[in-house]
């Protein structure tokens, strides 16, 4: 036990890393898609059904804009792109 302890520490280590290296990672690629949404992206509106918190009347129909698409997407997508292994 004590000859295999160190090598199953270093690999745990080194999975650590790379989960945290993997997490930073898919912050940045979404942050740098929010500051491309925010700038380059001009908001277009879907029109949504049902008027909501969030989907605010605009000209007389609810409408939802690229902004908030995005941040939708964020919450929905990150979790699911840092699921990790159930052994952890």
């Amino acid at each position: 036990m004590r000859a295999v302890s160190s090598e199953v520490q270093t690999y745990t280590n080194k999975l650590r890393n790379y989960m945290f290296f993997q997490s930073l990672t898919v912050i940045m690629v979404y942050m740098v898609g929010l500051l491309i949404v925010l700038n380059y992206i001009y908001p277009s509106y879907v029109y949504f059904p049902y008027s909501t918190i969030v989907t605010p009347p605009i000209s007389g129909k609810p409408e939802i804009n690229n902004l908030f698409v995005y941040i939708l997407s964020f919450l929905l997508f990150t979790p699911l792109s840092l699921r990790r292994p159930k052994l952890l």
